[in-house]
């Protein structure tokens, strides 16, 4: 090896060695208020389901346009939904976007802008010769 790769692998093991180690980041957070209680895989029985998921199926029915008149005719539906529907049903729902960021008021804002103006097209005809 020359010198010169013997000096750069000098400098790349000094700084090797120099460098601080790492912190691994810790990220507290809360810890879920209300845990969602978890089932197992298959459909999911009736007489195992909360009250709140109860109201939730009862919900997403209703937003699908099914009448549900009673707790009977909701558990007959609950029994003929397979699996998947039956979790998306009682899923909980997603938390409410962000409110919007507030930017600061444009100046003139009542008054629309014009337009960007346009480069005129480039003209086809040829200059005479000189």
């Amino acid at each position: 090896m020359t010198t010169r790769r013997w000096f750069l692998l000098g400098i790349v093991a000094t700084l090797a060695a120099c460098a601080p180690e790492a912190q691994p980041v810790t990220v507290i957070t809360e810890p879920d208020p209300d845990p969602e209680s978890v089932y197992t895989p298959g459909p999911i029985p009736w007489g195992n389901l909360t009250e709140e998921h109860k109201r939730r199926a009862r919900q997403a029915l209703t937003r699908l346009g099914e009448a549900v008149p009673d707790d009977e005719t909701l558990q007959a539906r609950w029994m003929v939904m397979s699996p998947a529907q039956q979790r998306f049903m009682i899923r909980r729902p997603p938390p409410p976007p962000p409110p919007p960021r507030r930017t600061a008021p444009a100046r003139g804002r009542g008054a629309p802008q014009p337009p960007p103006r346009r480069a005129p097209p480039p003209s086809t005809t040829r200059a005479p010769r000189r």
